[in-house]
């Protein structure tokens, strides 16, 4: 398919949905309806007509007011994402939250997917998008160069932390939740690859927007070492990272810094 053509079914960026044959369960494993282990995780994906948002999911039972009230306390939980600081700077002064970074990541999606080289599925990396640091509701932020217990635990605290989430909603949407954040861990389907250099990208453009004196020590290195493998896969995701990076390497220059010595000490 040439990329951004609509195929008959009307679908853009590419045709990708999930193989019903196949679930994840909560340790991330692809488990058969018989629950035999998928022999490949790359049979859970195929290309075919677009499918509802269900993800090849089975179907619930009728939703009713009860599943109506356990996905209202679940947007309750999510509320927290909108008051969950994390590192990161705005141009205005005040720390960003984890619900500003995932909604600026959604609108880079948006206008990224029709230049890249690899087609993905607009409407499924938007729900990895929307779902990829659900489980901080519970566990809270921890920056990537954090060095502490909490870090070390990162992982299992938010496994169990989407665990907690998932009981708490009717089976299907539990279900989805956990087989999109699992997607978006792993990191093998173009779009959850896609998902994941907009993440990293979107920290460096927020920290080019923020004030120089915000960055830490460990930052001015970053620059040069926390996108280049994210956005490898994809020429357009290289060129924006490009222009991301010349910015940041300009904010540095015009803070009395050499970016060249910067990057030097990187990747020393």
């Amino acid at each position: 398919m040439e990329r951004g053509a609509a195929n008959a079914g009307g679908t853009r960026y590419g045709d990708k949905f999930h193989n019903p044959d196949y679930a994840i369960s909560i340790d991330g494993r692809a488990e058969g309806r018989n629950g035999l282990r998928a022999a490949n995780d790359a049979d859970m994906f195929r290309r075919s007509e677009r499918q509802p948002m269900t993800h090849g999911l089975p179907p619930d039972p009728p939703f009713t007011g009860a599943d109506a009230e356990r996905i209202v306390d679940t947007l309750t939980l999510a509320e927290r994402l909108k008051t969950e600081m994390r590192h990161s700077w705005l141009s205005n002064g005040r720390h960003e939250s984890v619900a500003e970074h995932t909604w600026l990541m959604s609108v880079a999606a948006v206008l990224m997917a029709p230049h890249l080289e690899h087609p993905v599925d607009l409407g499924h990396t938007l729900a990895l998008i929307a779902l990829h640091d659900i489980a901080e509701a519970i566990t809270g932020d921890i920056p990537s160069f954090e060095e502490s217990p909490r870090k070390a635990t990162k992982l299992a605290d938010e496994t169990a932390a989407v665990a907690r989430i998932r009981a708490m909603l009717p089976a299907a949407s539990g279900d989805l939740m956990v087989r999109l954040w699992r997607e978006y861990e792993d990191g093998e389907t173009a779009e959850a690859k896609f998902a994941r250099a907009l993440d990293k990208l979107e920290v460096q453009h927020q920290h080019n927007l923020a004030a120089l004196e915000t960055w830490t020590e460990q930052e001015f290195g970053l620059v040069y070492t926390k996108m280049d493998r994210e956005c490898a896969h994809d020429g357009a995701l290289r060129t924006l990272l490009a222009i991301i990076r010349s910015r940041a390497e300009r904010k540095l220059r015009d803070g009395g810094f050499d970016p060249a010595e910067i990057r030097a000490r990187a990747s020393g």
